[in-house]
C-alpha cells in the first residue's frame, strides 16, 4: 500500500518534493592541474600583466586626483632641488636639510631608478604606512624579521641548489645596486651615498613582500617568467617557490652589502663583485647540473 504522504491522487494530500543536488556549473576554460579553476590566476607573465592592467584600469577613475596631486609634488620638488637648490652654496643647517630632502627624494638619481623608487613608495610604500597606522609598527617589522627564517627554510628544501641561488641572486643584486646608486651624466657620480636611499627603499620592498608568501609580486613575476621560458624550450619547469625566495633574498641582501662598497669609495665595486657572484653562482649551477640526478632541477 502507498503511503499517503507520497503525492497519491487518490489522497488529498500535496506532494512534498524531494530534495535535488545540483551540480555547480562548470568554469570556463576547465580547470588546471591540481584542481585549482584555470580563470583563479594567470599562468602566463602576459596573462598576469594583462590581468593587472585591467584591474588599473578600473581602480583609476576613483584615485586619478589623489595620484595628480601625489605626481605633481614629486615633480615639484625634483624641480626645486635639482635647479634652484645648490646645498653647497647653503649654510650650514640649510646646507644638512636640503641634502635630507635630495636623499629621502631620490633627486640626484637617474631617471629609471627615481621611477622604479616612487612606484615602490606608492605601491608599497602606502600598503605599510596604511598598515601601520591600523596595527602599529611591530606587524610590519615582524614580517621584515620573518625573511631570515624563510630563506632557511628555503635552503632546506632547495638543498645543494641554494648556494648557486643566493650567489645569483646576490650578484643581480650588487649589479643593481651599484646602477641606482650612480648618476650617469656626471664620471665621478658612481656608487654614492647620496642616491643609496632607492637602493635601501628597494631592498625593504622585496624583503616586506617575500612575507606576502603566494601573493608577493616578485616571487610571481620570476615564477611566471621561468614558467614562460620552460615552456618556450619545451623544458621542465626551471624553478620552484623555494628557488624564488632564494633569489629574493640574495638580491636583497645584494642591495643592502652594497652600502659597505660605498663606505669604502668603490665606485664600481657593486658591478665587479656583483659580476664575480653571478659567474660564480652559474658555474656551480652548471657543476650541479652534471651531476648525476640533479638533471631536472634547478638551477
Amino acid at each position: 500500500m502507498e503511503h499517503p504522504r507520497s503525492g497519491s491522487p487518490q489522497v488529498g494530500f500535496p506532494r512534498i518534493p524531494r530534495p535535488v543536488t545540483v551540480e555547480p556549473a562548470p568554469i570556463p576554460g576547465g580547470e588546471r592541474e591540481g584542481g585549482r579553476p584555470s580563470g583563479t590566476e594567470p599562468e602566463s607573465l602576459v596573462a598576469w600583466f594583462r590581468a593587472s592592467a585591467r584591474q588599473g584600469r578600473r581602480a583609476l577613475p576613483g584615485m586619478w586626483k589623489t595620484l595628480a596631486i601625489q605626481l605633481a609634488v614629486i615633480g615639484l620638488i625634483n624641480l626645486v632641488f635639482w635647479w634652484y637648490v645648490d646645498p653647497f652654496w647653503l649654510p650650514a643647517p640649510l646646507s644638512t636639510l636640503a641634502w635630507g630632502v635630495i636623499f629621502l627624494t631620490a633627486v640626484y638619481n637617474d631617471v629609471i631608478p627615481k621611477t622604479i623608487f616612487w612606484l615602490v613608495v606608492l605601491t608599497v610604500g602606502k600598503r605599510v604606512f596604511f598598515r601601520v597606522r591600523r596595527e602599529g609598527l611591530m606587524p610590519v617589522a615582524a614580517q621584515l624579521a620573518g625573511v631570515v627564517p624563510r630563506m632557511k627554510a628555503a635552503m632546506d628544501r632547495a638543498a645543494e641548489a641554494s648556494y648557486a641561488l643566493l650567489l645569483i641572486g646576490g650578484g643581480a643584486g650588487l649589479v643593481v645596486a651599484n646602477w641606482f646608486a650612480s648618476y650617469s651624466r656626471f664620471s665621478g657620480a658612481r656608487n654614492k651615498m647620496d642616491k643609496y636611499f632607492v637602493v635601501i627603499v628597494t631592498a625593504l620592498a622585496v624583503g616586506y613582500t617575500l612575507g606576502d608568501g603566494s601573493r608577493s609580486v616578485p616571487r610571481r613575476f620570476l615564477l611566471l617568467a621561468s614558467g614562460d621560458l620552460a615552456r618556450l624550450l619545451k623544458k621542465p619547469p626551471f624553478l620552484r617557490e623555494e628557488h624564488a625566495d632564494l633569489l629574493l633574498g640574495g638580491f636583497m641582501g645584494g642591495l643592502l652589502f652594497n652600502g659597505l662598497l660605498i663606505l669604502m669609495r668603490l665606485m664600481y665595486g657593486g658591478y665587479m663583485l656583483g659580476t664575480v657572484c653571478l659567474a660564480g653562482g652559474i658555474v656551480l649551477g652548471v657543476m650541479r647540473r652534471k651531476t648525476p640526478g640533479t638533471q631536472g632541477s634547478a638551477p
